[in-house]
């Protein structure tokens, strides 16, 4: 289940980070020119990720000015948007991953509630063996 729900959270977080648009730079740092990046394909926060500064100066056009500062604003927003709460899967569960995660909650639960169920007969059953090994012991000179 541990795996399932970490899947679900990186599938949710790698979503938002596709839906920040590199414009969303220009809100934390006026004079940034982006149309290097652009002109690279790299439109989004996601397609920025694992990117530094160093690797951002590479790219004609970014100089190491430009290039710390995008550095430092990829993670900024990455950290925000990280920080956002994860939401609960919802009705109708179409996305492959809202089914993974409910999948691996059901089967859980299924898990615990045989288990406990068993768990439940045998203290009974173990109960009963000692009620008769005590009774035993009373009526016979046997230690308990």
């Amino acid at each position: 289940m541990a795996q399932a729900t970490r899947s679900y959270a990186n599938e949710i977080r790698a979503e938002r980070l596709k839906r920040i648009s590199i414009n969303e730079f220009k809100k934390h740092r006026t004079g940034l020119r982006l149309g290097a990046l652009r002109d690279r394909g790299l439109t989004t926060l996601a397609d920025l990720q694992g990117w530094n500064a160093g690797r951002l100066e590479g790219i004609r056009g970014v100089g190491p000015n430009s290039s710390w500062e995008i550095a430092r604003i990829i993670t900024t927003l990455t950290n925000e948007s990280n920080a956002l709460p994860i939401p609960y899967p919802a009705a109708p569960f179409e996305p492959r991953r809202d089914q993974v995660v409910l999948k691996a909650i059901y089967l859980f639960r299924s898990f615990e509630l045989k288990t406990s169920l068993r768990q439940i007969r045998l203290e009974a059953e173990l109960k009963a063996v000692y009620e008769r090994i005590t009774a035993i012991a009373r009526s016979t000179s046997f230690p308990a």
